[in-house]
């Protein structure tokens, strides 16, 4: 859809605008307005600069807490939380804090006392397991909710795979474990749930946390550990809790061999899941559009038709375009969390009118606003899980741009570059 620009007052531009790249853009915003989650990262190696860059005036980040874990399902199995982003010891992993409702642990869960004990109660026999090297589960806290009458066993060290039980009438409990690494404790602890109602479904519950939740910890929209549930259904239940170490991938050629392969494939709902960060608005460089006018002895007025078609680059060097399936993973989870109408791809263009200058050549330049979105990659490749770090992307907003006349002598003007050997003079249309 082509959109054409409202006209605004003219003013003058006193200052050229410097382009940037997207990483230099965001790591210009102040203190107060960045995420730990983005300035924390390891940057991809030899990551390009996108072809479109980002200029100084980049507005705030805004934190997208609570939008990089799926909500909890009570049948689903699906990954929960985590996603690994740098070494599991480190003090300087990234997080955001979560919000107060479905990340909170453990939530609206109550604690209850057992209960006497009946020939008719069901059980939950429940398994714990952890895949990685040199990963396990200590320090755990056990408590009963529901309608439970007994425990059997407890899980309170994992270090492959270990079992218990719960039985009652409806019976439920809460466990919330430390994660270790190599025999040492890191920041990150895991809680989950687990219920099996009188009536109703099954339903279970993991989050990965940056400190005890039990204490203060606020949930982890990124970490080095994803966790899941499987196999919640049944009358006698016998779900399978697995939590495991990511592997991520920072090699920028990597990461979009991994993207391109399985974000766009058939089954890319599957395999591919993106989690944004936060989200800011930036104007983009300045470009020509249109054709360049040569004149030397008419005044009067001419009009310039233009056009410019802009699409969403990533610092990968993914493109994501409209029809594709990595296109509709990434918009399914901005949409909602944007208020300004922005796409995936766009064309501006408009007839701009101009006055003639005398010995002159002038053209016209525009810049677009760009929603600019920083995020990461899960890739479920079927042998393993991996993650791509800090993409940065930047999508055309429909509303916004500069617009820019400018006019140079023409014994200044290199034609073949669209230059101008002196400072030209430029004039605002739209901005």
């Amino acid at each position: 859809m082509r959109s054409t620009l409202p006209r605004t007052r003219l003013a003058i531009v006193c200052t050229s605008i410097a382009a940037l790249t997207l990483s230099a853009a965001l790591s210009g915003c102040s203190p107060a307005d960045r995420i730990a989650a983005v300035s924390d990262l390891a940057a991809p190696t030899a990551a390009p600069t996108p072809s479109a860059g980002i200029s100084a005036d980049v507005g705030p980040l805004t934190t997208l807490a609570g939008a990089a874990t799926p909500t909890p399902r009570s049948s689903s199995g699906q990954v929960a939380s985590g996603v690994a982003l740098s070494a599991a010891s480190s003090g300087d992993v990234p997080y955001v804090p979560g919000d107060a409702g479905e990340h909170q642990w453990p939530g609206d869960t109550a604690e209850t006392e057992p209960i006497t004990h009946y020939r008719g109660d069901r059980t939950i026999t429940a398994t714990y397991r952890v895949i990685g090297n040199g990963v396990s589960l200590r320090d755990g806290w056990f408590r009963g909710a529901g309608s439970w009458s007994q425990r059997t066993g407890e899980v309170d060290t994992v270090t492959s795979s270990s079992s218990f039980k719960v039985g009652g009438q409806a019976p439920a409990f809460m466990y919330r474990h430390r994660i270790y690494d190599n025999g040492k404790p890191t920041d990150f602890w895991v809680g989950t749930k687990f219920s099996s109602p009188a009536y109703g479904q099954n339903s279970d519950m993991c989050d990965v946390y940056r400190g005890d939740p039990v204490n203060g910890g606020t949930w982890a929209w990124v970490s080095p550990y994803q966790c899941s549930w499987e196999n919640i259904r049944g009358y006698n239940p016998e779900p399978v809790f697995t939590i495991k170490k990511v592997e991520v991938v920072t090699n920028t050629a990597d990461a979009a061999a991994l993207i391109n392969r399985y974000c766009n494939d058939a089954d890319a709902q599957r395999h591919c899941r993106y989690f944004a960060a936060g989200t800011s608005f930036a104007r983009g460089p300045q470009k020509v559009v249109g054709s360049v006018v040569l004149n030397h002895k008419t005044e009067g007025k001419k009009t310039i038709k233009w056009e410019t078609k802009e699409s969403t680059e990533t610092s990968v060097g993914v493109e994501i375009t409209l029809g594709a399936k990595i296109g509709e993973i990434f918009k399914a989870e901005l949409t909602t969390k944007v208020d300004r109408t922005w796409g995936l791809e766009h064309t501006f263009g408009e007839d701009t009118e101009i006055d003639l200058r005398e010995d002159s050549a002038q053209w016209i330049e525009f810049a677009p606003m760009n929603l600019v979105a920083i995020g990461a990659w899960v890739i479920d490749t079927g042998s393993k899980t991996v993650m791509v770090p800090q993409v940065t992307s930047q999508s055309p907003v429909q509303d916004g741009g500069l617009l820019v006349i400018k006019a140079c002598p023409a014994d200044e003007f290199d034609k073949a570059t669209t230059t101008c050997r002196v400072e030209p003079w430029e004039k605002v249309v739209q901005q």
